[in-house]
Formats: C-alpha cells, structure tokens, sequence
C-alpha cells in the first residue's frame, strides 16, 4: 500500500487539505476502510460521496501527510503528537487515537505536565487528563 502513496498510483480522489490549501491524491477505499469520517463522507448521498476533489480546512496540511501515512501503512514519523492527535480525531482514526493517548500518557514529565493537563482539557481526553492529575498528586 505505501507505494500507492509515494507514487501517486490509481488515485481516485483529491483532497485539499489546509488554510493554505494542498493537495493530497488518495484511494477512496484505503481511505474509508480506515477512517470513520471517510467511509462516512464517502457512503452517503453528500455531495463529495462523488466529488473528485475535496476539501478539508479543517485539518493542518502539515501533519496530513503524516495522518495519510499512517492510513496507508500504520507508521507514524511525527513528533507534533498533539497536532496528530488532533486531525486523528477530526478524521476519526481510532487506531491511532489509541495509539497517540498511551504516548501521550508516557510523555507526562515534570517540566511538561501542566501543559499536557491543557492539552487533555482543549482536546477533551479524560484518560489523559487523570493521568496529569494523578502526575500532579503524586
């Protein structure tokens, strides 16, 4: 699968991805197998279920090409994990949201937990959020 992303082969749709707009080729079967958001947007009677071209503001164009990695071949090479985390949500991923709280959880340290307590708070994740003040207490 990775070759299908590196060299652009039988792509099927074009995402948009970003305020500053870029393009991403992608396979609408690889791309809803694994993402919720996908095979929702993708299986419905929306107008991009069609739509060659479709865009995403919503999702940072620089970790995208991370996120359409891991679709492909579950690596990841990021270090923004919270910026991962984030698109990982939006698009629905859940195995790498599972993924990103346990290492977010093992990155807890005393000179970050405070920072790591807003994440969890702005990101909604309660697991991490008890992990931090379980950090904290102790």
């Amino acid at each position: 699968l990775e070759c299908l992303v590196l060299k652009d082969r039988f792509h099927d749709v074009v995402l948009v991805v970003g305020d500053s707009p870029r393009e991403f080729k992608a396979h609408r079967a690889i791309l809803s197998a694994r993402s919720k958001f996908f095979e929702a947007l993708f299986c419905s009677n929306m107008k991009e279920s069609t739509q060659q071209s479709i865009r995403l503001p919503q999702v940072s164009a620089s970790i995208f090409p991370d996120l359409l990695n891991y679709l492909y071949t579950d690596k990841t090479t990021t270090t923004d994990i919270v910026a991962l985390y984030e698109g990982a949500c939006f698009l629905q991923i859940e195995s790498l949201i599972k993924m990103l709280k346990l290492e977010l959880q093992r990155a807890i340290s005393l000179s970050n937990v405070v920072c790591m307590l807003q994440v969890a708070k702005d990101l909604h994740v309660p697991d991490l959020k008890q992990c931090c003040e379980s950090y904290i207490i102790t």
